[in-house]
């Protein structure tokens, strides 16, 4: 059996664009009209969320606002339970916490950038340590399942607490990769 997700926009609800709503063929036995939401430019991730769907548009330019210049092709983040409904040109990131969406804390980016880039998670927490609340990184690194990921780039130097799942890089490739990084940011 399969589990089916569409959205249905009632006469009262309208905070749903119609130019993002792709509506699904009818059943007949079905008498609302059902509809995938699509997502295929940063305005139409913007108006959806405005509209209370659990997206984001994660993006270089805001990895780039967290002290980490890395460029890459925008990925959508989308709650599980609406994975599906969702259409889009962005590859989809899956969080479990749709509440986690539409406004990701730091924590929240740092997790998507563990499943996009390890060292570039690890490069964003070690600059914004300021902002880092420990224990919400702690949860949600765990509720989003990443924990391997987090401890292939050591995310225990900085989360007391957060176990250790799998291999590690070596401390030396580390260093490394933290000095290229700061001679980046010199020259820039």
């Amino acid at each position: 059996m399969k589990t089916s997700v569409a959205f249905v926009r009632s006469d009262s609800d309208r905070r749903l664009p119609r130019e993002i709503l792709v509506p699904e063929a009818k059943a007949s036995h079905r008498p609302v009209q059902r509809f995938r939401v699509r997502l295929d430019s940063k305005a139409d991730v913007d108006k959806a969320a405005k509209a209370h769907v659990p997206v984001y548009l994660f993006d270089s330019e805001v990895v780039a606002k967290l002290g980490y210049s890395w460029s890459f092709k925008p990925k959508l983040l989308v709650s599980r339970e609406l994975a599906d409904a969702v259409e889009s040109r962005f590859q989809k990131l899956v969080f479990h916490d749709g509440e986690a969406l539409p406004n990701p804390t730091f924590e929240d980016l740092v997790v998507a950038m563990l499943k996009v880039n390890r060292l570039g998670a690890r490069q964003m927490v070690r600059k914004n340590l300021g902002q880092l609340d420990r224990n919400r990184l702690l949860e949600r690194v765990l509720v989003e399942k990443v924990l391997p990921l987090a401890s292939r780039v050591r995310l225990d130097d900085f989360v007391p607490g957060l176990p250790v799942s799998g291999p590690a890089l070596p401390r030396s490739e580390l260093r490394r990769e933290d000095a290229m990084v700061y001679s980046r940011n010199l020259e820039s």
